[in-house]
């Protein structure tokens, strides 16, 4: 049985990386790029294969205190789920 996803420890794949202008930030991929809006730059840059969803989510509820906590964790966990599915996070 696989853990479950609070548990898991994202990262970023390798050769994957956050370039950030004065103005936009995007995910370079090897496949790809994707252009970062919002609190998904904070998750991209939590993703540093030492902290878990679960620590992850807390660190966005800090930041994000005038967010609702359910707001958070769905919108992240979703977030995660997307660069998974792009090959650009692996947990």
């Amino acid at each position: 049985m696989s853990e479950p996803i609070h548990a898991r420890i994202p990262k970023l794949i390798r050769n994957c990386r956050l370039n950030q202008t004065s103005t936009d930030a995007v995910l370079l991929m090897p496949e790809g790029a994707l252009k970062i809006k919002g609190s998904g730059k904070d998750v991209i840059e939590l993703c540093n294969g030492t902290l878990s969803v679960q620590e992850i989510l807390a660190q966005l509820k800090k930041r994000y205190p005038q967010v609702k906590a359910t707001q958070i964790e769905i919108e992240a966990i979703e977030f995660l789920k997307l660069l998974r599915e792009k090959r650009a996070v692996d947990f």
